[in-house]
């Protein structure tokens, strides 16, 4: 093949799409697992590849990549334990420790108001380091002049997620062709939903009943 292409697909993954925690001594190892969806990127510890077979090279590429970490997806997420602790505090029910986690959150709120949804900085470096550990580990593709086409759903963080894992490339090599494009003509299998998902989600009878009993039985707040 004269010609090596590339594809990059940045697109939005349904939060209950996560793989399931292995043992509890891992999570104990590290808590920040605990956070689900909410546990950012690993950036340490990076498995290395296993080496290609004799005889063969890389030359194709087909990435497909969420975008990287965000702030939580609505102001309301951060507003609401805060307009809780205000309000105790207002009426003096907060313990010394509440009132130490009352002034961290309203710094956090300094930072994190308006931004509800948006790409976060580190959601940016985590994009950086990925395009950058492929472009290391597979030099043979990121050769001059190699075209890479970039696909992403309009969502706003995944465009610039896709944008900063572009960048990144093009810094390390600027004759990369690169094309970027954000459509609703890709939602269609980038984001897609089935009728038996969106029904399963939407469904008063499914699984809402049981999960508000395990919840009423397992947050006791009190």
């Amino acid at each position: 093949m004269k010609n090596i292409y590339f594809l990059l697909v940045f697109f939005l993954l349904s939060p209950g799409l996560i793989q399931a925690q292995t043992t509890r001594e891992e999570v104990y190892e590290t808590p920040e697992k605990t956070g689900g969806v909410y546990y950012a990127y690993p950036s340490q510890d990076i498995v290395p590849l296993t080496p290609a077979p004799k005889g063969y090279k890389p030359f194709y590429i087909s990435h497909l990549g969420r975008h990287g970490s965000r702030y939580l997806i609505g102001d309301s997420d951060y507003k609401r334990p805060l307009d809780v602790l205000t309000d105790a505090y207002e009426n003096n029910a907060l313990t010394p420790l509440g009132i130490d986690v009352l002034e961290r959150l309203q710094k956090v709120w300094e930072e994190a108001q308006y931004h509800g949804g948006d790409l976060s900085p580190l959601g940016v470096r985590e994009q950086r380091g990925i395009a950058e550990r492929m472009y290391t580990n597979f030099p043979e593709i990121f050769t001059n002049n190699t075209p890479v086409s970039a696909r992403s759903t309009m969502v706003v963080r995944c465009v610039l997620s896709m944008d900063a894992f572009c960048e990144r490339l093009k810094e390390l090599n600027p004759t990369l062709q690169t094309t970027r494009e954000a459509s609703n003509k890709y939602v269609r299998y980038l984001n897609h939903h089935t009728k038996e998902a969106i029904d399963f989600r939407s469904s008063p009878n499914t699984w809402r009943e049981e999960y508000y009993k395990f919840e009423a039985a397992h947050v006791k707040p009190d």
